[in-house]
């Protein structure tokens, strides 16, 4: 049966931690199956977070594609948080010629 409902909104939740596994930070995207809410309707979902125990300071509101090469990116430019492409992992291409490497100097001793 189809129920026809306002929503408060929907989306992609990613969370980001430290070595320690302490939450640095909470990442919201409004990324969706078929929905495609508006980046502004992230912004109802601060109070239930905040209720959660989630300061609002730590959460990051993302409206871009939904590869972390681009979250990342627009997470930097917008939020000014640095350093987040050394998190990154390494492209298929470096991946495959340091295994290329290491295959190589397996086979010569």
């Amino acid at each position: 049966m189809f129920d026809d409902r306002l929503i408060i909104a929907a989306g992609e939740l990613w969370t980001l931690k430290d070595h320690a596994d302490d939450l640095e930070a909470i990442i919201l995207a409004s990324n969706s199956g078929h929905f495609k809410p508006d980046y502004s309707a992230l912004h109802n979902t601060l109070p239930g977070l905040e209720r959660l125990g989630i300061p609002k300071e730590r959460v990051i509101l993302f409206g871009g594609p939904n590869n972390t090469k681009s979250i990342f990116k627009e997470i930097e430019e917008i939020h000014g948080i640095k350093g987040l492409k050394g998190r990154l992992c390494p492209g298929s291409d470096t991946l495959l010629r340091e295994w290329m490497k290491n295959a190589s100097s397996l086979l010569e001793h």
